[in-house]
């Protein structure tokens, strides 16, 4: 009778860990489905991007506060955005979807080792296993931490400022603060 209690046991054990493994495959594979809707989603955004950019549309402009308003020219038209104002909110957009990408991989990351790399770490610990302990099952990012359409690489601090992780992106000039193309865009605010 009690060999029988010890085999269930060690079946449920068994049965218990397969269940883990399963429940870790589903979340992986759900991580991985929500970063092919955001490369969906941003190449959908970029052709409606060019589409603009083409057909050069009758559009409002952004005063200095970053309001909609309205400039009038000469002739009474509305003056058209420039290319340089598209290309800029490309730009934006692109550094929301690798934050977003980031974030998703952090998730992961953090899954497997029960907590976020540190900041001496960095986001390399992404692709490659840092020397601490841990069940790291990487590479978390299928190629090399991106840097920002700016070329500069992204901020990350753990613990952050208003949650476990901050990632940060400085914009144009590649400073903190700053208004248009120089604003910093963080993970804390994504739409």
């Amino acid at each position: 009778m009690e060999q029988n209690d010890k085999d269930n046991t060690l079946g449920n054990t068994a049965e218990g860990k397969k269940k883990k493994c399963c429940k870790r495959k589903s979340i992986r594979k759900t991580i991985k489905i929500l970063f092919a809707l955001t490369i969906l989603n941003t190449l959908a955004i970029a052709a409606c991007l060019v589409f603009l950019c083409t057909y050069k549309p009758k559009v409002l402009l952004l005063n200095a506060e970053g309001k909609n308003t309205a400039k009038n020219t000469m002739d009474g038209n509305i003056t058209h955005y420039t290319k340089d104002f598209y290309m800029q909110k490309t730009k934006a957009r692109t550094v929301k979807t690798q934050i977003q990408m980031l974030e998703d991989a952090l998730a992961a990351y953090k899954l497997d080792m029960g907590e976020y790399p540190s900041a001496e770490d960095g986001l390399g610990a992404l692709r490659k296993a840092p020397e601490k302990e841990g069940k790291w099952n990487g590479p978390y990012l299928k190629s090399a931490v991106p840097k920002d359409p700016w070329g500069n690489d992204y901020i990350y601090t753990c613990p952050g400022e208003r949650g476990d992780f901050e990632l940060i992106c400085y914009g144009a000039d590649g400073r903190p603060g700053g208004f248009g193309a120089d604003a910093d865009i963080s993970n804390f605010e994504l739409d």
